[in-house]
C-alpha cells in the first residue's frame, strides 16, 4: 500500500478508483487517478465504472451521484434521507487536488487508505480505516490493530440483506484473506439490529430468481465465504437476526449476542425453505432435533434458548456486544499464530466429513508434522519458555502449507435445465 496521507482540515484525503477526480470550475471532473480533497468532511468520491458518473459516499452510505455530461456537472438527488447525514442534502460538491499540498507526488494507480477519525460519521464510534480502493455502499470495512470490523450498514432498513450487500460481503472476506494485516474479523450490524433478513421491498417477487442470471442462493455465497475464511470470524449480534441474518453467521467461530437478541429461521412463514447452506451448518451446531423444530415452526428464538442450544456462544448486555467481540478478536490477533489459526479452522470443518476418526488422525498428523518444524512452532515454544509475548513470523499469504487431499474447494454449478 502506498504512503497513507494525512487528512486535511475540513475534509478527508481520498483516492479515486478510476478517472474520477480533478478540478474544473470547482467541481469534480474527469482526470487520471489522483488524490483529491472534498470540502465536506467524510465524503468520498467513488468511480462507478460508468462513463461520466461519480458516486458520493459518506459513512459507507450512497449520498448521491455527480454526473459529468460534456461541459456541465450536476448532482443527482441524494439517495438517502438527510437524517443519515451531518448536514442537509448537498447541491454542490467542491473538490480540488491536494497531492502537492500533502507534500507528496501521487502516482497514477497508487493505492491509498482513507483515515477516518475515531468517532466520525463513518466509523460509527469504532476508530478504523476505510480502504479507498474498494468503496462499499452497504457495508463498512474498518481495520484497526489487526482486527477487521465488517459492519452491515443499512440501519434505516434494519440492515436488510440485498444482492449488493451479498457481493460486498463476499468481496470483503476475500480481501481479508489476502491481507496479512487482518488477524481476526468481527461481523456486526449498524444500529439496533444485526439483520432483519432479506429486503422485501421487491414485493411478491423478492425470492423469484427466474429473471436472474443464476439460481445460486445469495445467502449461501456469503455463508460459504465465512466458511472458507482463513481468518477467525466473530459475529456480534445486536437485536434481531432473522433469515439470512442468522444463516450467514452459522459458519463463524463465535457468535456473541445480547440478552435481548432474538433469532428466526422464518422461511416457511414466507413460503420458502431455509437458505445459506443452513441445512448443513445448523444441525452441526444445535443438533437435528432443534434445527427441525426451529425451521418447521419458523418461530422466533429468544437469547437464552439460543445460548442453551449452542446457536450463540455468549450473551452480553445490550450495547456491549461489539466491544466484547472486538476484545475477543484482539486477544486472538495478539496471542495466536495466524497460519495455525487458518489451518485449525479448516481441520475442524473438514473433520465433520470424515468417515472414521482415523481419517482425521491421518490429516492431523500430517499437518502437525509440517507445523512442528515451522518457525512459528519454534517461536511459540521459545516465547513461552522466555515468558514473553510471541512474535510469530509465518504469514498466511506465503506460509500456508498445501491442503491437497483433505480440504476441497468447490464451486457452485448451475442445474442442468434439460433435466
Amino acid at each position: 500500500m502506498g504512503q497513507q496521507p494525512e487528512p486535511a482540515e475540513g475534509g478527508l484525503a481520498l483516492q479515486s478508483c478510476g478517472d474520477v477526480v480533478g478540478e474544473r470550475d470547482g467541481l469534480v471532473s474527469g482526470a487520471e487517478h489522483e488524490l483529491a480533497r472534498v470540502q465536506h468532511e467524510g465524503l468520498v468520491a467513488v468511480d462507478l465504472d460508468r462513463p461520466g458518473e461519480v458516486a458520493l459516499v459518506r459513512g459507507g452510505v450512497d449520498v448521491g451521484v455527480l454526473v459529468v455530461v460534456e461541459d456541465t456537472e450536476e448532482l443527482v438527488e441524494p439517495h438517502v434521507d438527510a437524517g443519515r447525514l451531518d448536514h442537509p442534502p448537498l447541491e454542490r460538491i467542491e473538490a480540488h487536488p491536494v497531492g502537492v499540498e500533502l507534500g507528496e507526488d501521487v502516482a497514477v494507480g497508487e493505492e491509498h487508505a482513507v483515515t477516518v477519525p475515531s468517532g466520525s460519521a463513518h466509523g460509527g464510534g469504532y476508530g478504523g480505516r476505510l480502504m479507498s480502493d474498494h468503496a462499499y455502499a452497504q457495508i463498512r470495512y474498518e481495520l484497526t490493530d489487526h482486527v477487521l470490523v465488517v459492519t452491515l450498514d443499512r440501519p434505516d432498513r434494519r440492515n436488510a440483506f440485498t444482492p449488493v450487500m451479498a457481493d460486498e460481503l463476499v468481496d470483503a472476506f476475500a480481501r481479508a484473506d489476502a491481507d496479512d494485516d487482518v488477524r481476526a474479523i468481527v461481523l456486526t450490524g449498524e444500529g439496533a439490529h444485526f439483520c432483519a433478513g432479506a429486503d422485501l421491498q421487491g414485493g411478491e417477487s423478492t425470492f423469484d430468481s427466474s429473471d436472474r442470471p443464476s439460481t445460486e442462493d445469495l445467502a449461501g455465497r456469503v455463508s460459504l465465504a465465512v466458511y472458507r475464511s482463513l481468518k477467525p470470524v466473530i459475529v456480534a449480534f445486536e437485536g434481531v437476526a432473522v433469515g439470512v441474518g442468522i444463516t450467514m453467521a452459522l459458519p463463524a467461530d463465535l457468535r456473541i449476542a445480547t440478552t435481548r437478541s432474538r433469532f428466526g429461521f422464518v422461511f416457511v412463514r414466507r413460503g420458502i425453505v431455509l437458505e445459506g447452506a443452513a441445512g448443513w451448518f445448523l444441525p452441526r451446531l444445535v443438533g437435528v432435533g432443534k434445527a427441525l423444530e426451529w425451521n418447521v415452526t419458523g418461530r422466533l428464538v429468544e437469547a437464552d434458548e439460543a445460548l442453551a442450544a449452542g446457536l450463540v456462544t455468549e450473551l452480553c448486555e445490550p450495547g456491549d456486544v461489539l466491544a466484547r467481540a472486538v476484545d475477543v478478536a484482539r486477544d486472538i490477533a495478539e496471542n495466536t499464530a495466524p497460519v495455525a489459526v487458518a489451518l485449525t479452522r479448516r481441520l475442524i470443518w473438514s473433520g465433520l466429513g470424515q468417515a472414521h476418526p482415523l481419517d482425521a488422525h491421518q490429516v492431523d498428523s500430517a499437518v502437525l508434522a509440517e507445523r512442528g518444524a515451522s518457525p512459528d512452532a519454534r517461536e511459540g515454544v521459545t516465547s513461552f519458555l522466555e515468558k514473553r509475548p510471541a512474535e510469530f513470523p509465518d504469514r498466511v499469504s506465503t506460509d500456508l502449507p498445501s491442503m491437497g487431499g483433505w480440504w476441497e474447494e468447490r464451486e457452485y454449478e448451475e442445474p442442468d435445465a434439460s433435466t
